[in-house]
């Protein structure tokens, strides 16, 4: 009962943003069918995954960004890595130590950038391997694998649409962990995935590239640019909730699909947490100060309806 009061106090911004029942001060007329209901729609609407599956989502979000906006932490335990990003790569950090972990987002097609498009098309003709752009992005992502000093089983390559396939392609090749949002794939080259790949002189065998077991796959279901993904990947996740009558392209888009999953262990973003745990706000000076904060979030958790419904269900 605890984990499930703590889920629905950190999502319940998605599930009572509306709440049906007028709850006054110190009254709770929130009843148990109520929140069973809520919670039933919730949970049918939505897909829960492995958070750091869901935080290589956030990250790959961050890579359509310039290096200026991206945001300095995805949660408490997740900051941005500037010196290793670059303007079409996110790089983030997670954990300390031995378990740190890296997470690393490519980007899609921009509809605004004729490359990308270009990219895509040769892609679908299945020559998409020899292009300059494709070496850009692969001489990026093993630069950032070989200078990072974390262990390979640590670092996690994500990328969506055509993103992903740059994502799986260098993760095959160093073995890192790869986790795809609606990937695109090339459609007429399949048999060439057993040939070498030339990286600057170097050659890579990719037999095997398309059942690597250390990728997984999440698709929207309809989303016809990710559809080749099924018959070709290993390890593929399909995202089916209710109420998907949206069209192909926001079925396709990264947004869409971060709004319709949650992860397994709710993230704290909490910003003093955050100032505190990467030393950001002093000890001594500000503590008054900072001790006001705290009683005024406190004061206002108090009035605040998720706190009702917190009281409600330790009762």
């Amino acid at each position: 009962m605890s984990e499930f009061r703590e889920w629905l106090i950190t999502s319940g911004k998605k599930i009572f943003k509306n709440p049906a029942e007028n709850i006054g001060p110190g009254v709770s007329q929130l009843t148990t069918t109520t929140i069973k209901n809520e919670f039933d729609k919730f949970v049918k609407r939505h897909k829960m995954i492995n958070t750091i599956d869901y935080i290589g989502m956030l990250a790959t979000q961050q890579a359509y960004k310039q290096k200026s906006q991206r945001a300095i932490f995805l949660d408490n335990r997740t900051r941005y890595i500037p010196e290793f990003s670059t303007d079409i790569i996110s790089v983030y950090e997670r954990g300390n130590g031995v378990f740190k972990i890296l997470i690393v987002g490519v980007h899609g097609t921009r509809i605004t950038s004729l490359e990308d498009i270009t990219q895509d098309t040769k892609l679908l003709l299945g020559r998409v391997k020899d292009t300059a752009l494709t070496l850009t992005y692969m001489n990026d992502l093993l630069k950032i694998i070989g200078s990072a000093g974390v262990p390979r089983d640590n670092i996690y390559l994500c990328g969506h649409s055509l993103g992903a396939y740059y994502a799986l392609m260098s993760g095959f090749l160093t073995k890192c962990n790869v986790r795809t949002y609606n990937g695109v794939n090339e459609v007429f080259a399949l048999s060439k995935y057993p040939n070498m790949f030339n990286l600057n002189g170097k050659y890579y065998s990719l037999k095997g590239f398309t059942s690597y077991n250390n990728a997984i796959s999440y698709r929207m279901f309809g989303d016809p640019i990710s559809l080749l993904n099924q018959w070709t990947l290993k390890n593929v996740i399909k995202i089916k909730v209710d109420d998907m009558s949206v069209n192909p392209i926001t079925l396709h888009s990264l947004d869409y699909m971060i709004d319709i999953c949650i992860p397994e262990i709710p993230l704290d973003t909490g910003s003093l947490s955050q100032a505190r745990r990467f030393n950001r706000l002093p000890l001594r000076n500000v503590m008054e100060t900072e001790g006001k904060e705290f009683k005024k979030l406190e004061e206002d958790a108090k009035n605040n309806v998720f706190s009702q419904i917190n009281d409600f269900l330790q009762k």
